[in-house]
């Protein structure tokens, strides 16, 4: 009944547009401030100084400390096993970007996972409410155009045009909803890998790269 209401479809249009805003707002605090505030930690943790020997000497000690992080405790223990200790310095044979990144958090928070495919129901979800408001005027415009007058054929006819004003509206909303998401989400990747890179430079920084190549040379 409220399909060829101009202030239903503005009213539904807005609805998606603050569902949009809504997630946006929840996933900026659950999954960019409160995971950059965990790598940042996870960062501390290496101490302030870049001196190799002084990390080497403290490795066990921010080992420990990096297991209990939620966040990169699965990935430092994966890189840990690629160091190489001796008495003056810990060498590394895999850069640690390789095991602690952002894949690596995104198989352990559901909202990572879903976050890249949510503008794309928003796409859907424009969609479906256009077919949706285009059935049931139809459906409304046929039913008037049965009494076969000229007054009832006029009525439908404007209740069609006026179901336009919801189909369109609806898919707008829908389609720059998924739009702004997208580029919200991307920007929110963006910021979540720098951390990511962040800490990884300054766990090199403390260390020393020993490739395979350097291995094999030595090992000849």
């Amino acid at each position: 009944d409220h399909v060829s209401e101009k202030t239903f479809a503005f009213a539904l249009s807005s609805g998606i547009c603050q569902v949009a805003i809504a997630l946006a707002l929840a996933f900026f605090v659950a999954h960019v401030v409160l995971l950059r505030a965990a790598v940042r930690g996870a960062k501390g943790s290496l101490g302030r100084s870049d001196d190799i020997g002084s990390f080497a000497h403290a490795f066990d000690r921010v080992s420990d400390r990096l297991e209990r992080n939620a966040v990169v405790r699965h990935g430092w223990r994966q890189f840990a096993a690629t160091t190489i200790r001796d008495g003056t310095s810990v060498r590394y044979t895999v850069r640690p970007q390789s095991f602690i990144n952002l894949a690596d958090a995104r198989g352990e928070l559901f909202g990572l996972k879903m976050m890249a495919s949510i503008p794309g129901y928003f796409v859907g979800l424009g969609l479906l409410l256009t077919f949706i408001g285009l059935v049931l005027a139809l459906d409304k415009a046929a039913g008037s155009t049965a009494a076969g007058s000229a007054e009832a054929m006029t009525e439908s006819l404007n209740e069609l045009l006026a179901a336009a004003t919801f189909k369109f509206s609806t898919s707008i909303a829908g389609l720059g909803a998924s739009l702004a998401l997208a580029l919200i989400f991307r920007t929110y990747q963006i910021w979540i890998e720098g951390a990511f890179d962040g800490f990884s430079r300054a766990l090199e920084r403390r260390m020393i790269f020993y490739p395979p190549q350097r291995i094999a040379e030595d090992s000849r």
